[in-house]
């Protein structure tokens, strides 16, 4: 008798242990099939996209934060907006920043009511002789690729009012063969803003694009002649 109740007892923890494991497992079910749920609708989120009015948002914040470069007429804002600008220890009138910078922060170029977002690997600053005189900056981008080298190039000749058809043609021309090809250079009217480009001695990335900008009173003044 002792036998029979210690066998109906050890059945009935059995029962009670096993009801408490298909619980638990119908728990884990439960929550995993709400997880899936949770991840199908995810998939109705719209992707970050330029399209994306968020997207636009954030990308106009950016470009108001970021320092326009051709509004810097005198040495003291161009080291208010290039944080890392320094007096070069030998050349006394370059100032400059730190090569290979990283992550290359952008500046902002604005121009005949476009702008540009431009990724600066380097920025060169050149004063007038003897003066305190803004002269030149050159700004230098990092190295590119041929498509990359075409779209920067094609925004600035846009810009800048330059012929894009020649720069295409250069571009196609110079892919052809770029360890000989000729650099690119185009300047405006009044000579004040150039685009240059030149070899980066790089198979993947073989340009880079220097644009550069003068001071049209500090050079009238280093060539002689008197400002307008």
């Amino acid at each position: 008798m002792s036998i029979c109740l210690n066998l109906l007892l050890v059945l009935l923890i059995g029962s009670f242990v096993c009801g408490c494991n298909k619980t638990t497992v119908d728990g884990s079910l439960g929550r995993s099939d709400m997880a899936t749920t949770n991840s199908s609708n995810a998939k109705f989120v719209k992707p970050f996209s330029p399209a994306n009015p968020v997207n636009n948002q954030l990308e106009s914040k950016q470009t108001d934060e970021l320092p326009d470069v051709l509004a810097a007429t005198n040495l003291e804002q161009w080291k208010s907006l290039i944080k890392d600008l320094k007096q070069d220890k030998m050349l006394r009138r370059h100032w400059m920043t730190a090569r290979f910078r990283v992550g290359t922060p952008p500046v902002l170029i604005k121009h005949n009511g476009q702008s540009i977002i431009y990724k600066a690997e380097a920025i060169d600053v050149s004063l007038l002789p003897d003066t305190a005189d803004f002269l030149e900056a050159e700004i230098y981008s990092p190295k590119m690729t041929i498509d990359e080298t075409r779209e920067l190039g094609l925004k600035l000749c846009s810009m800048l009012g330059f012929d894009s058809n020649k720069f295409l043609a250069w571009l196609i021309s110079s892919s052809k063969n770029v360890m000989d090809a000729p650099s690119f250079r185009e300047t405006d009217h009044s000579h004040l803003l150039f685009l240059d480009v030149r070899h980066s001695f790089s198979d993947k990335q073989p340009w880079f694009i220097i644009f550069s900008i003068s001071e049209e009173s500090a050079v009238l003044k280093l060539m002689g002649k008197p400002a307008h």
